[in-house]
C-alpha cells in the first residue's frame, strides 16, 4: 500500500487524446530514455499517467519531430520552387530566340502558362541580368521594323510600344535613333523632297531628310495603285493609308500636295 502512495505521488496525471499516428513513433523515441513506471488505461480517450520527466521527454521527442519535418518541408518547397523557376527561364528564354519581346510580354506569355508571380519575377529578372532581354533594345527593333514595313507614325509607334509595357523613355529613345532627335510623334515632311529614296538603296537611318523621303516614295507607289480612278477617289484612298498609319492631317496633306493630287 506503502509502495502504491509513493508511486501515485511520482505521477503528473494528463488527459489527452493519443489517436495521432504520430503517439506510437513519439513514445518509441520516449521509452528507452526513460525508467519509471507508467500506466496506460484503456477507454474512449486513452487517459495517460506520465511522470514528470517522462512528460519532457514527451515534449522534447514531439519539439525535435516537428523541426525535422519543417525543414524537411522546406527543402521540398525550396526544390520545388528552384524548378519552377528554371522552367520559367527557360521557356522565356525559348520565346526570345525566336524573335524580341518586352518584358510585358514574356510575363503574360509565362502567367498564362501557370508560372507563379514569384518565379516569373526572378527569372525575367535573370534573364535581364543575362542581357538576353531588354525594353530599351526590344523598343528599337520594334520601331524599326514597324517604319520599314508599314511606315507607321512615330506617335502610332509609341502608343504600341507603351501599351506592350515599354518606359516613355525608352520609347522615346527608340523614336529618335530612327527618326532623328527633332522627332514629336510626326514627320515632318519637307516641301522640296521630290525625289524619294528606296530602302534598299541604303541601310542609314536616323535623318528627318529621308524618312519624309521614304514615307513619300511610299505614298507615291500608293497612289500609283490608283491611277485611272477620279482624283478624288484616288486622294481618298491615298488618304485613308496615312491616317490609318497614324500620320496627321498636316503630313497627309503636305504628301498630297507633293504627289498632286
Amino acid at each position: 500500500m506503502l509502495a502504491s502512495k509513493q508511486l501515485s505521488a511520482r505521477v503528473l496525471p494528463v488527459t489527452s487524446n493519443l489517436r495521432s499516428p504520430v503517439v506510437p513513433h513519439l513514445f518509441a523515441c520516449v521509452a528507452p530514455r526513460i525508467s519509471e513506471p507508467f500506466l496506460v488505461s484503456a477507454g474512449r480517450q486513452c487517459n495517460v499517467s506520465l511522470s514528470a520527466r517522462l512528460w519532457q521527454s514527451f515534449v522534447s521527442c514531439a519539439s525535435v519531430s516537428k523541426v525535422q519535418t519543417l525543414d524537411s518541408d522546406q527543402a521540398q518547397r525550396s526544390s520545388s520552387q528552384d524548378r519552377e523557376y528554371e522552367a520559367a527561364k527557360n521557356s522565356a528564354a525559348g520565346s526570345l530566340s525566336l524573335r524580341p519581346h518586352s518584358r510585358k510580354e514574356l510575363e503574360v506569355k509565362l502567367k498564362d502558362k501557370g508560372y507563379s508571380d514569384g518565379a516569373i519575377l526572378k527569372a525575367l529578372d535573370r534573364l535581364k541580368e543575362l542581357e538576353l532581354q531588354s525594353d530599351a533594345d526590344y523598343a528599337e527593333v520594334y520601331t524599326r521594323s514597324k517604319w520599314r514595313q508599314s511606315r507607321w507614325a512615330p506617335s502610332r509607334i509609341q502608343q504600341e510600344l507603351i501599351r506592350k509595357g515599354v518606359s516613355r523613355p525608352d520609347s522615346q529613345a527608340a523614336l529618335e535613333s530612327v527618326f532623328g532627335e527633332s522627332t514629336r510623334g510626326r514627320i515632318r515632311v519637307n516641301m522640296d523632297a521630290v525625289e524619294d529614296v528606296d530602302d534598299e538603296s541604303s541601310s542609314i537611318f536616323g535623318t528627318e531628310e529621308r524618312v519624309d523621303q521614304q514615307l513619300l516614295g511610299s505614298a507615291r507607289r500608293q497612289a500609283e495603285m490608283t491611277v485611272g480612278l477620279p482624283t478624288e477617289a484616288r486622294r481618298r484612298r491615298l488618304s485613308g493609308w496615312l491616317l490609318r498609319r497614324g500620320h496627321d492631317w498636316d503630313t497627309v496633306s503636305k504628301i498630297l500636295a507633293l504627289l498632286h493630287l
